[in-house]
């Protein structure tokens, strides 16, 4: 499994032509957030609020490094008891975190969790 591109990883500004770039260490180009350049001068509603939601998928994107570094922390740490006193050694019990923490930390790896 490769390795993602370490970070932090940074939402950049504004640009009619590339939209918003999402730039990591050393400035390596991650990805960009494409905004219609057509529609950068545009002030109309519709086209503001599809530009903010685009800037805030970038900042999502560039928090993706800190979210999962966090994550695999709280699995490192955390202790799942519901196991105790059950019949059922994998099946945890409804309202369980660790089924979605694991499945989010999965999805960004690339691996399969128990």
């Amino acid at each position: 499994m490769t390795e993602h591109t370490k970070g932090p990883w940074i939402a950049g500004k504004f640009s009619s032509v590339v939209g918003w770039p999402v730039v990591g260490s050393g400035g390596r180009l991650i990805c960009d957030m494409a905004f219609p350049r057509h529609l950068a001068g545009d002030e109309a509603p519709k086209v503001v609020a599809f530009k903010a939601e685009v800037a805030a998928n970038a900042r999502l994107i560039a928090a993706a490094p800190d979210l999962l570094e966090a994550l695999q922390t709280v699995d490192r740490q955390v202790f799942c008891d519901c196991f105790e006193g059950t019949n059922s050694p994998t099946e945890h019990q409804p309202g369980c975190f660790v089924p979605i923490l694991r499945a989010a930390i999965a999805k960004a790896t690339g691996a399969n969790h128990d």
